[in-house]
């Protein structure tokens, strides 16, 4: 298809993306349900894409000196449980 990306701008916030967009050609590609939260803020279309994406995979990052630290263990099981939760759930509505 010849097709490439032009990274025209980058900014320090992902959440700030959006607020770039409005009075420009440009396009923001990301997961749906961010972009139809914010086009609910500033004038944006969310568009169906004219190709199939990959599914957005998820990860949990943090900082090595918080690795042992039982809060932040807590936080990320928590996060991975109802992670899973979904899952279950998306996996029950296919069939």
């Amino acid at each position: 298809m010849r097709v490439h990306r032009d990274n025209r701008v980058s900014c320090p916030y992902f959440n700030l993306a959006p607020s770039l967009i409005p009075g420009t050609d440009l396009i923001l590609t990301t997961g749906r349900h961010f972009a139809n939260y914010h086009a609910q803020h500033v004038p944006v279309a969310v568009l169906t894409p004219p190709i199939d994406f990959p599914f957005m995979r998820f990860y949990q990052l943090w900082h090595p000196s918080r690795h042992r630290s039982a809060a932040h263990a807590w936080l990320r099981g928590m996060l991975t449980a109802a992670s899973q939760e979904l899952r279950d759930l998306r996996d029950m509505q296919r069939t």
